[in-house]
């Protein structure tokens, strides 16, 4: 954990967007659009149904760019292969690849709330431990997502191009730049097809102090494609 932590530590793209990107988007359109409430929104600011969706960019970046493409490149580079022989193994190299990235989200959360709050005067309506749990459960998902990219490319050269295909239509279309609110009925179709929607829906709710019961869709999409992706990645993972 401590060696892969490290590493990352100088990753600068993974820190400037996983970590700081967030908060910046915060603090674009805050300044833009500022926190005032609107019926648009049902009577609350940009950044009161925005704060759950910023919180996905951060685990888009870790879960479906950080994750996937570092694995893929061990994997190129024979280090999983050389894991085989040590006493170590490969398992503890996918774990802390895991909790290290999860560490990243969970920290550009916290930076998240932090600028939201000093700077508009946010207020997290919802319970934390409600929030802290759908945001735990989103995770999941998306990295489970990019753990089955690593598994079934073969290289770095194509995981670098799934992980493009698959972050970024999730990144613009699923409301995690822009409110789903200021989107044509077209895109509103298409992006329920991306599980992301679904999580930032369920953290959207959460943090405006809805109930937990009212997005038993969302919850059971997000469970539902988590567990396919960890089977199909159980099946097609390869160490070399």
């Amino acid at each position: 954990f401590k060696t892969e932590l490290t590493l990352l530590l100088r990753n600068f793209i993974v820190i400037f967007f996983g970590v700081f990107f967030p908060a910046g988007m915060v603090l674009l359109f805050g300044s833009i659009y500022g926190n005032t409430p609107t019926p648009m929104f049902g009577g609350y600011g940009m950044i009161d149904i925005s704060f759950g969706a910023y919180a996905g960019i951060g685990i888009c970046v870790t879960g479906l760019m950080s994750l996937p493409m570092t694995l893929a490149e061990y994997r190129q580079k024979r280090v999983l292969k050389r894991l085989q022989a040590t006493p170590i193994g490969p398992s503890s190299l996918l774990s802390s690849q895991v909790l290290v990235n999860l560490l990243f989200t969970i920290v550009a959360v916290f930076l998240l709330y932090a600028v939201s709050a000093l700077s508009f005067g946010y207020e997290l309506r919802g319970s934390a431990v409600t929030f802290g749990l759908s945001f735990l459960l989103l995770a999941a998902c998306i990295f489970s997502i990019g753990v089955l990219i690593a598994s079934v490319a073969p290289n770095l050269r194509v995981a670098n191009v799934i992980c493009y295909l698959v972050y970024f239509p999730m990144l613009f279309l699923s409301g995690a730049t822009m409110p789903l609110e200021m989107m044509p009925k077209s895109i509103k179709s298409f992006a329920n097809v991306l599980p992301l929607t679904h999580g930032i829906k369920l953290l959207k709710g959460v943090s405006l102090g809805m109930p937990m019961g009212d997005f038993m869709t969302e919850i059971l999409i997000l469970v539902g494609v988590c567990v396919v992706c960890t089977v199909l990645s159980l099946i097609f993972f390869k160490w070399e």
